[in-house]
């Protein structure tokens, strides 16, 4: 299943174009997205808040990308 259609499964069509949006933001700012660590998570969170940016949707954006990975069998944890 792609990330796509594990998000339209459980969100409204708004919604996954704006997580959409946000996870491809942070997959071109971490190097390897899918074995990124707690810290680069966070330091990305970290540069979005002292740029002024609201951090919650990136953030709620982030978490279900790795709901996916986990459900999909690439993250274990």
């Amino acid at each position: 299943m792609s990330l796509q259609e594990y998000l339209y499964q459980r969100h409204a069509v708004g919604t996954v174009k704006r997580y959409l949006r946000e996870i491809r933001l942070f997959v071109a700012w971490v190097e390897s997205p899918e074995w990124a660590s707690y810290q680069q998570v966070m330091d990305y969170i970290g540069g979005l808040r002292r740029s002024g940016l609201d951090a919650n949707p990136p953030l709620c954006a982030i978490k279900q990308y790795y709901s996916y990975l986990v459900a999909e069998g690439i993250r274990g944890d």
